[in-house]
């Protein structure tokens, strides 16, 4: 289940829907905020069957909105984990993000943004840091794009073996690299043409 949290980028997606369309999210939002889904109406049975939820555009919403959906979901999945145990994949530049200073006031507002140059710090594992399990780290394209699409030369093909398999990247510049590429390993000739 694919959702934007804006009108335009919602115009990218196959359904065209933005998030407070998708959950029934209402506005104003608040701590109480809530998805006017039913787990079981249509919407929260689609909810309950999606293999997954996608939010492109996640870092221009409020936190409240991640936990209405949270709450929604645990109800939805009958399942208190974090959104219910739906794999929930957060998209968008993280970058664009300001830093929030708590009650500050406009001097410590504009120290937090810094002089401007990236600081050089050294990074150790601590408590708070996640380590990736071996098996889901990725050592090379070759074998993510192999696991991916292993029977790619047979398929290639198959749009709907093609549209049921994705690698998610977090720069476009690295997709681009990864579509070239899987281009190039589609048998037959290539031809070029304008448009």
């Amino acid at each position: 289940m694919a959702t934007a949290s804006s009108g335009i980028a919602a115009t990218l997606l196959n359904l065209r829907r933005t998030t407070h369309s998708r959950f029934k999210l209402l506005t104003p939002v608040n701590c109480n905020s809530t998805c006017k889904i039913s787990p079981l109406d249509v919407n929260g049975r689609l909810l309950h069957d999606a293999r997954f939820v996608i939010w492109y555009e996640a870092p221009m919403c409020h936190r409240y909105l991640f936990e209405a959906l949270n709450r929604k979901l645990k109800n939805v999945m009958s399942n208190d984990l974090i959104f219910g145990s739906k794999l929930t994949i957060l998209g968008g530049d993280f970058r664009q993000i300001l830093p929030v200073v708590r009650r500050a006031q406009k001097p410590s507002l504009i120290g937090a943004f810094g002089d401007g140059r990236i600081p050089n710090v050294q990074r150790q594992l601590h408590d708070d840091f996640m380590e990736i399990p071996q098996q889901f780290q990725v050592n090379s394209k070759e074998n993510v794009i192999n696991q991916v699409y292993e029977d790619l030369e047979v398929n290639f093909n198959n749009t709907q073996w093609l549209s049921s398999r994705a690698i998610l990247s977090t720069k476009n510049e690295e997709v681009d690299k990864l579509n070239i590429y899987i281009i190039q390993k589609f048998p037959g000739e290539t031809f070029y043409g304008e448009y």
